[in-house]
């Protein structure tokens, strides 16, 4: 039976993110791939549930930083009750989502118990980087019926992974390919790439270095050059 995925990209109705989620729906976000669904997220002080408009999901709640666990929660409840999937990924305007690699990936992974991501340790905290990870649905349901245990001071991966350590669910590591600077860009090659499905473009200076890298990026996997 085939694996059903659920892309949720944290959206922030701000420049530059603005134009990053244009970018993103224009490039990877535009593809259909079987079994693959791609779900915008955005807090909406306009909304007092969540409520969805085609590909585009607002949850009631305020932007900003220290809000983001409370957006989470919120997607993932609503997914859980009127979504088809079987993993969650999880991934922010500033990334490229190669979807076939990530299809193919989830092909060879049991169904319970999958966290997986780009690992780093915070406050001790060993978690899967909010840039990308994988999730189960059964981890997903753990999360919304334990969510009196998010603990909402910490960013949201680090909260989402101190969750999951209290059941001994620690986050496994999968490649990611950053591409930050014009260093990196000029390493970028085929025998990089291998079979690496994300891809984070973020830049802390020119964030329009994240719209060529992904307009690059989808040239390369689809043969669409739309600069």
């Amino acid at each position: 039976m085939s694996q059903k995925i659920l892309i949720l990209v944290i959206a922030y109705n701000e420049e530059p993110y603005i134009m990053l989620e244009r970018e993103c729906r224009r490039t990877w976000a535009s593809l259909q791939v079987q079994d693959v669904t791609t779900i915008f997220v955005h807090s909406s002080l306009r909304h007092n549930a969540c409520y969805q408009d085609n590909n585009t999901l607002y949850v009631p709640g305020e932007e900003g930083i220290f809000n983001v666990g409370y957006k989470m929660l919120n997607a993932f409840s609503y997914c859980l009750d009127n979504v088809d999937f079987d993993y969650i990924y999880r991934t922010n305007l500033s990334s490229y989502v190669y979807q076939p690699g990530l299809f193919s990936y989830v092909k060879s992974l049991g169904e319970n118990n999958v966290y997986k991501g780009a690992v780093g340790i915070c406050k001790g905290i060993r978690f899967a980087s909010g840039c990308g990870y994988l999730i189960s649905k059964n981890l997903v349901r753990y999360i919304v019926e334990h969510k009196s245990s998010w603990n909402h001071s910490l960013i949201d991966d680090v909260a989402l992974a101190q969750v999951l350590g209290g059941i001994n669910v620690f986050p496994e590591p999968v490649k990611r390919i950053d591409i930050l600077n014009n260093a990196d860009l000029v390493k970028f090659n085929v025998e990089t790439i291998g079979d690496c499905f994300h891809f984070r473009c973020k830049s802390d200076v020119d964030r329009t270095h994240d719209v060529r890298v992904m307009n690059m990026l989808h040239n390369y996997f689809h043969k669409q050059d739309l600069i």
